[in-house]
């Protein structure tokens, strides 16, 4: 059988599909951790789930270990299909239908009943000519069933089918029209819907438009809009716990992949000019952090350079300076900056973060796990000491050392300013006489 990260709630039904469980809460999560395949590398004794690199998000961990852009639109689907099929729930399955319905209205001018449908993943079918296909997500309610094509970054795959008749320039099949063509022929008296879920609206061409069976395109801004809206709908039947908790994690993941974005709010339109505003303080404020901290000897033994030492990263959620660990070498430096992805210590509220990054798979970065027991002794040492200012160890990761405070403390400072640079000196003090600076330098020795 198929296996995927799909909570183990996924049964056999014939010899390729997986129905998705309707079971109490999560009771068997996390029994195993497969991907396609009937072993993958996550599976192998050697590469077992480390708990202490594990995040909050369950679905992010998941991904995490899925082996990379190409191997996540399956376990994607399974999250989506095991919240979709809930037995104690079925809030989020009546919001994606929805979305079903009213993209095949608009689309075929007439109203389908995809009412409680079944949910089946990874659904292996006869093609015509020989071979077969594997539909991502099927819905199938009495009288219809709703194959929907999953995408996450990669485009349509080109049609198995070769069309020796094709004209030369003629557009190139898909796998969507290979899905037409087998819901056209579908037996037993069922309509076939065919859809694809996207980051954005998919041309699938103009005979594809044109056939019977194509119900259009929905995105996952538009899932991530309507799971929201339910989730935090005032009035409505509280959903169940676990529900709620893997919906909101999906959720983030869609956001962090840059498959939707935060919903628009009427509070954000008005924070707008007030967070620019911020930017550009907390931007001056790093910024004298960075000039007098080098200028006063805290920053001893990086390397100021110029200005390209500044960093305000969409990707990676965070705006600060480097401090070089080498005037050659871009892959090895602290940083002093704001922070605002996920898991803050203050939720919603950014940041501030010093950090030591190194190449996991350099030789600092293997001079630094040679360390890992003494590293991690210090860093608890360290954050024993406030609970005002959290350090942490990531052994094996491009930032193994970590300091951060939360920037609501700062702001109700007298003079915040003063106190973002007061931060970064004492968090570099501290880590240079518990010799985390000394272990980190010594390491970068190694790079030639």
């Amino acid at each position: 059988m198929m296996r995927y990260a799909s909570f183990a709630l996924d049964t056999q039904s014939g010899p390729n599909a997986n129905v998705v469980g309707r079971v109490d809460g999560l009771s068997r999560a996390g029994a195993h951790v497969g991907f396609r395949g009937t072993e993958s590398s996550i599976d192998s004794p050697s590469a077992r789930l480390d708990a202490r690199r594990v995040r909050s998000n369950l679905v992010e961990t998941l991904l995490r270990y899925a082996g990379g852009p190409p191997a996540e639109e399956d376990p994607v689907t399974e999250v989506l299909a095991w919240l979709l099929a809930s037995e104690n729930d079925q809030a989020l399955l009546d919001c994606f239908c929805e979305l079903l319905t009213s993209a095949a209205s608009a689309q075929l001018g007439r109203h389908i009943a995809l009412r409680r449908p079944t949910v089946r993943t990874q659904v292996v079918t006869p093609r015509i000519g020989g071979g077969t296909s594997r539909y991502d997500l099927l819905l199938e309610a009495p009288r219809i069933h709703a194959v929907v094509e999953l995408k996450i970054r990669a485009g349509l795959t080109a049609s198995a089918i070769v069309d020796g008749a094709a004209e030369p320039g003629a557009p190139q099949r898909h796998q969507i029209d290979d899905y037409l063509a087998l819901a056209q022929g579908a037996p037993g008296g069922h309509q076939h819907v065919v859809f694809v879920l996207a980051p954005t609206f998919v041309d699938v061409g103009l005979e594809a438009r044109r056939h019977s069976c194509w119900g259009g395109c929905i995105t996952w801004q538009m899932v991530h809009d309507a799971f929201e809206r339910r989730l935090r709908a005032p009035g409505e039947a509280q959903i169940d716990p676990a529900l709620k908790t893997i919906a909101e994690q999906l959720l983030g993941v869609m956001e962090v992949r840059r498959m939707a974005t935060p919903r628009m709010t009427l509070d954000g339109a008005i924070s707008i000019r007030r967070a620019a505003r911020f930017r550009q303080s907390i931007a001056s404020a790093l910024e004298s952090a960075w000039l007098e901290l080098f200028a006063d000897g805290t920053f001893d033994g990086f390397h100021k350079i110029d200005r390209r030492a500044w960093e305000d990263s969409a990707q990676w959620m965070r705006a600060g300076y480097h401090l070089w660990a080498s005037r050659n070498d871009t892959n090895h430096f602290g940083f002093i900056g704001m922070w605002y992805g996920d898991n803050t210590i203050v939720d919603d509220v950014p940041d501030l973060c010093f950090f030591l990054q190194a190449k996991p798979d350099g030789g600092a970065g293997e001079a630094l796990r040679d360390q890992a027991g003494e590293l991690a002794k210090l860093v608890v040492m360290l954050d024993a000491r406030s609970p005002l200012v959290r350090w942490r160890h990531d052994p094996g990761g491009w930032a193994p050392v970590w300091c951060a405070t939360s920037l609501a403390q700062i702001v109700i400072d007298g003079d915040p300013g003063t106190a973002v640079t007061s931060h970064f000196r004492a968090a570099t003090k501290a880590a240079r006489d518990a010799g985390l600076l000394a272990i980190y330098f010594d390491a970068i020795t190694r790079l030639g």
